[in-house]
C-alpha cells in the first residue's frame, strides 16, 4: 500500500451524519498535552476521543465508524480485508492552537501496520507526509476524504488557521 488519497470514500448523508454526530455534544473531547507521545519538543497538544482500542470498542461510536474503513478500503482496492485492528480514534485540533506549522512528525505504532485518516469536515491544517524528515506531500482535509498509508510513514497534523476546527478519525489496521 502506497499513499493514497480518496475522495468521497463514503457517500454524502453518511459524511454529513459523521460530521454531525462529532460536531455536537454526543461525543466527548478529552485535551491531550501530547497527542503524538512522541518526545521531542515540537508542541503537539490536542483533543482526541478513542473508539477503539486493545481490540474493544470503547464507546457508542464504533458501529458508526468502523464502515468508513471498510468502504475506504473497497474504494482502494475491492476485496481487501481487514486481518487486525488496533485503533480507532478521533482527534480535533482547534483554531490557532499551535504557533508552530505542524505538530510532530510521528508513526501511531513500532510494529508493522497501515493507517487511514478520515477527514470529518472541510478545514484548513493540513496532514504533512515525511521522508528522510523532509515533508513530501500535503493532505488538505476534505469532508469525505481518506488517505491510506503504510504505517511506517512518518506524518504530522496541524492546527486551523482559518476554520475554528480540524476533525479527523484516524485507524491503526492490518490488511
Amino acid at each position: 500500500m502506497k499513499l493514497t488519497v480518496i475522495d468521497n470514500a463514503i457517500g454524502k448523508n453518511y459524511q454529513n451524519l459523521i460530521k454531525e454526530n462529532f460536531s455536537n455534544h454526543k461525543i466527548a473531547w478529552y485535551f491531550t498535552e501530547n497527542i503524538t507521545k512522541q518526545t521531542s519538543n515540537i508542541p503537539s497538544s490536542g483533543f482526541s476521543h478513542t473508539i477503539f482500542k486493545d481490540s474493544n470498542p470503547t464507546g457508542p461510536f464504533f458501529n458508526l465508524v468502523l464502515p468508513i474503513l471498510l468502504e475506504g478500503l473497497d474504494k482502494y482496492q475491492e476485496g481487501l480485508e481487514i486481518k487486525d485492528l488496533y485503533r480507532i480514534r478521533a482527534a480535533m485540533f482547534i483554531k490557532d492552537q499551535t504557533s508552530t506549522e505542524y505538530n510532530e512528525p510521528h508513526i501511531d505504532h513500532e510494529f508493522k501496520h497501515y493507517t487511514m485518516i478520515y477527514y470529518i469536515l472541510d478545514s484548513d491544517g493540513p496532514t504533512r507526509i515525511f521522508s528522510d524528515e523532509q515533508v513530501i506531500e500535503e493532505i488538505e482535509p476534505k469532508q469525505g476524504r481518506v488517505i491510506f498509508f503504510p504505517g511506517d510513514t512518518y506524518h504530522a497534523s496541524s492546527s486551523p488557521k482559518k476554520h475554528s476546527r480540524r476533525m479527523v478519525i484516524n485507524y491503526n489496521f492490518m490488511i
